[in-house]
């Protein structure tokens, strides 16, 4: 009677470990400017700095860099061979096509390259397999009421986590909403 199913055991294992994780990684990530903030101005500026921060999605952008980061790590331990090279500028700022350049008339790409080819094969499919996984086990393991509420931040992280690696390229995109890139895009 006083027993716990294995299911709500494993719900409270993941509610606790996601609970944590999910808010170290946030911290982690805004606390250094949080700080520099504070410092130089003010406790009340860095909470508005924070909030705004959160406000602008920056949490998906914070988990894509991750994914991307940690992907790169691993290939570089696997597969080594890489090499620092000095370019003097910084992240680019300019917009990509979602699959590479068109030509004037017609559907023929005159170069191939775009977003959907840069992160394809890093965050897209990985972004799908994870969304595939979670509807499917919500779809048929539904929890009951009171593993549900243990299994909230398990959600908020995959959702988080789904959402950030399908959509930050387009959001984060600088110029990505202008409509005449968008038409350009979708022809």
């Amino acid at each position: 009677p006083g027993r716990r199913s294995n299911s709500e055991i494993m719900a409270t294992l993941l509610g606790v470990w996601f609970s944590w994780l999910l808010c170290l990684f946030l911290v982690a990530t805004s606390l250094p400017l949080f700080v520099e903030i504070w410092m130089e101005r003010s406790f009340f500026v860095a909470i508005v700095r924070l909030v705004r921060q959160m406000f602008t999605l920056s949490p998906l952008l914070f988990i894509f860099q991750g994914k991307i980061i940690g992907h790169y790590v691993v290939n570089e331990l696997r597969y080594g061979g890489a090499t620092y090279v000095s370019t003097g500028r910084g992240l680019p700022t300019d917009r990509r096509p979602l699959v590479g350049e068109l030509e004037k008339t017609g559907f023929r790409l005159k170069k191939v390259g775009g977003l959907y080819l840069d992160y394809a094969v890093i965050a897209y499919y990985d972004g799908a397999i994870l969304l595939t996984a979670t509807v499917l086990i919500a779809a048929i393991g539904t929890p009951s009421s009171s593993e549900l509420g243990l299994l909230a931040w398990t959600y908020t992280s995959l959702l988080l986590v789904t959402v950030s690696w399908l959509l930050a390229p387009f959001v984060f995109n600088p110029y990505q909403f202008q409509l005449i890139d968008m038409l350009q895009d979708v022809r």
